[in-house]
């Protein structure tokens, strides 16, 4: 079996998330800085992890409504 990489994209997260009764309040994309090593992501040049973001943090907190449906 080959592994593959796969992620959804940002709106079909946001509408699973609500489809769950999650509210998204942030999501921050992490990026290298300018004059970092890319230590993590060597298998891409660093000119690509500067532009698009290495890692995302989302966060998201129980709709009120949840359950009153």
């Amino acid at each position: 079996m080959e592994y593959q990489l796969f992620t959804l994209p940002h709106g079909d997260w946001i509408r699973l998330m609500a489809g769950c009764g999650l509210i998204v309040e942030d999501l921050i994309e992490v990026q290298v800085p300018r004059g970092a090593t890319n230590n993590d992501f060597r298998e891409f040049p660093d000119e690509w992890v500067r532009r698009w973001p290495a890692e995302e943090v989302w966060f998201a907190r129980r709709s009120t409504r949840a359950g009153r449906q």
